[in-house]
Parts: C-alpha cells; sequence; structure tokens
C-alpha cells in the first residue's frame, strides 16, 4: 500500500512539474530584424522574424520538446483604423519573412491561425480595440513591433549662373543643387562634396547629367 502512495505521488509531482514546466516555456518572438532596409524613397523593406518556438529548448525531466505551428500575421495601424498587411503560411520553424512593407509603423502578430479567425473573422479594428483587445487575446501567442523609415525623395535642381554671349562661345555655366537622399551625392558617377557642384566652360547643347546618392538612388535631368 505504502509503495503505491508512493508511486502515485510521484507521478502527481512529475504532472505538477511538467506542467509549471510547460507554462515557463511559450512561443515568443525573440526579435525582428530588417534584414533589407528602405533605402531610396518609395521602396520596400523586407523584414525576419526570428520565433522561439521550442516549447522546451533543453528537455529535463517531465519536458518533451514540441513544436507550435503558428501563422505571422503584419498589422499597420493608420489615423483611424489598424488594417492587415499581409499574413504569411502557417509554420512551425524558428524564422518566418515579411516582404514588401513600405514605410510606417507595423505590428508583427504570431498567432494560432485557426483560433484567430474564428475570433476574428473580420480583422479590421478601431486603433484602440486593437490595442486593448486583439494584442491580449488568447489566440495571439506574442507580438513585437518595428518602425520603417525612408530617406526623403532624391531630387535637384539647375539654376543657370552664366550664358554664353556669342556664337561659339563656352562661357556658360550652371549650378546643381541636390536635395533629399542620402549624401554623399554624385553625378554621372563623380563624387561631389556637398550637396551642390557648378558646370562650367559649357558651350550651346543639350546636357543630360544623372544624381545619384550613397544608397544608389538616383534621379536624371537634361538642361540646354
Amino acid at each position: 500500500m505504502m509503495k503505491k502512495l508512493l508511486l502515485l505521488s510521484s507521478v502527481l509531482l512529475l504532472v505538477l512539474f511538467s506542467t509549471n514546466l510547460k507554462a515557463q516555456y511559450t512561443i515568443t518572438i525573440d526579435s525582428v530584424v530588417a534584414t533589407n532596409p528602405i533605402s531610396c524613397f518609395g521602396d520596400f523593406a523586407d523584414i525576419d522574424v526570428y520565433v522561439d518556438n521550442d516549447t522546451c529548448p533543453v528537455p529535463p525531466l517531465g519536458c518533451v520538446s514540441s513544436f507550435v505551428p503558428y501563422q505571422l500575421k503584419v498589422f499597420k495601424p493608420g489615423a483611424f483604423a489598424t488594417v492587415p498587411y499581409l499574413s504569411s503560411s502557417v509554420t512551425t520553424g524558428n524564422q518566418v519573412t515579411a516582404n514588401n512593407l513600405g514605410e510606417g509603423f507595423y505590428y508583427m502578430l504570431i498567432v494560432d491561425s485557426i483560433a484567430f479567425v474564428t475570433a476574428y473573422p473580420a480583422p479590421f479594428f478601431s486603433n484602440s480595440q486593437f490595442i486593448n483587445s486583439v494584442l491580449s487575446d488568447p489566440s495571439v501567442f506574442s507580438y513585437d513591433t518595428i518602425s520603417l523609415n525612408e530617406p526623403d525623395s532624391l531630387r535637384h535642381s539647375v539654376n543657370q549662373l552664366s550664358f554664353n554671349q556669342c556664337f561659339g562661345d563656352c562661357d556658360a555655366s550652371q549650378e546643381i543643387s541636390i536635395l533629399g537622399g542620402t549624401l554623399p551625392y554624385s553625378i554621372d558617377g563623380v563624387n561631389i562634396s556637398g550637396a551642390a557642384d557648378t558646370l562650367t566652360n559649357l558651350c550651346a547643347n543639350t546636357y543630360s547629367f544623372v544624381v545619384s546618392d550613397a544608397n544608389g538612388c538616383s534621379t536624371s535631368s537634361s538642361s540646354p
């Protein structure tokens, strides 16, 4: 009888121990990394979401390693509502990628896909409802946020400084002023210091040039 009681007690302790361990190890987002940031105005970024999905990374007594199926859902808040931006396929991996995200602030949710769709068949929310209800819903395993910024648009202007006075002269000059983008700039592949450059000894002709920045963004122009 005593042996049976000891055995039963051991089983109960093992169950409680295992339950506590499962409560300690839940699927979570480790980090969100912009692997391909926005380099030029109007471009898009790629994001990697790293997930701790082993519910028992170092299996001790009573803990069995397991992997939970989940889905990544990306939401973007606006002025009045938070709307879905993209959803991944269901996976059990430790990394999932979100592509083609434009400039802005995003919520990254890893969810139980079936439970989430059941709870929110029409996933469009007011900003307050999303923050106060959706993020704490049991179908959401974990969430994180990321802000993606983009440089100002690369643009330039041309100012005529001097003109050719007589036929055949090559005395004209123009100043190219550059705004936006990311320093340093180049004109037709030649680096310049600062944000302006002067072209001199220009004959009567139409001149084309390409302005580029440090990220490879470019803008072009033609001027007589």
